[in-house]
């Protein structure tokens, strides 16, 4: 990190000098664009020996922590994501009702997946994005700590490159059951 000090900011407590310590080959006039959440201290802290890039009182009464955001990194991983994950499925239930998604965990190829964040489903479904490929889906309740925890049947399926496939998901008579829905 290195160590900046402008001319004309001062602490608002007592009046010393504002010290910036930043990643190395940011200015602080770039600080402020890149900044994605600051989160303020009260404590004292040694301001020659910073543990964290932030606007610190030169004499030692407060400062402001630095969070910088990782946009490109973050959109980077979610282009690629994108490119490999070409294929959907659409999990549904039955009877909306009578059973509800947010109750039960569905098991994509032994990981536990639901609708992304930036994507939308059906009511009470699920929309899952997927490398094309050979998968299994299964459906547990949710707890995976109740000891008469319960499981659907394991599907085997094969989707093609931007193929969608639906799974139709039931709880009657106390059995999880699971279709392929086609």
């Amino acid at each position: 990190m290195e160590q900046h000090r402008p001319n004309d900011q001062h602490c608002p407590t007592c009046g010393a000098a504002i010290v910036y310590w930043l990643p190395t080959g940011m200015t602080v006039a770039d600080c402020f664009t890149k900044i994605r959440a600051i989160t303020s201290f009260p404590q004292a802290f040694d301001v020659n020996k910073p543990q964290h890039p932030g606007r610190y009182c030169a004499g030692g009464c407060g400062g402001e922590f630095f969070n910088f955001g990782n946009d490109e990194l973050w959109a980077k991983l979610e282009a690629d994501r994108q490119q490999r994950e070409t294929a959907s499925i659409v999990v549904q239930t039955t009877a909306p009702r009578k059973t509800r998604l947010a109750d039960y965990k569905i098991y994509l190829d032994r990981n536990i997946r639901r609708t992304a964040p930036g994507d939308t489903a059906p009511p009470n479904s699920e929309y899952i994005e997927l490398e094309p490929g050979d998968h299994t889906i299964v459906v547990r309740d949710y707890d995976h700590l109740a000891p008469d925890r319960r499981e659907s049947n394991t599907i085997h399926f094969t989707i093609a490159d931007s193929q969608q496939m639906r799974f139709v998901f039931s709880d009657v008579h106390h059995k999880l059951t699971l279709e392929d829905g086609g």
